[in-house]
């Protein structure tokens, strides 16, 4: 059998999947990640409360850097 033959096994499959959820959850988290931080920065020049921004930065930062590291072992 050559490898053009050889259709993806389940395995093969399932971490394709896994691999794609994982890609759009980094999106997704990348996506916020910049609009938070664009909120934290302008919030800290004009002078403006910017705890709440600086909190959510850091729960997005924690996030996406597990998704990466997940992807990047799958």
């Amino acid at each position: 059998m050559t490898g053009a033959d050889r259709r993806p096994t389940e395995v093969e499959r399932a971490r394709r999947r896994r691999g794609q959820r994982l890609e759009a959850v980094l999106g997704f988290l990348g996506f916020f990640l910049v609009v938070t931080v664009v909120a934290a920065v302008r919030a800290i020049v004009i002078g403006g409360p910017s705890m709440l921004a600086s909190l959510i930065l850091l729960v997005l930062l924690a996030l996406t850097g597990w998704a990466l590291r997940e992807r990047l072992r799958s």
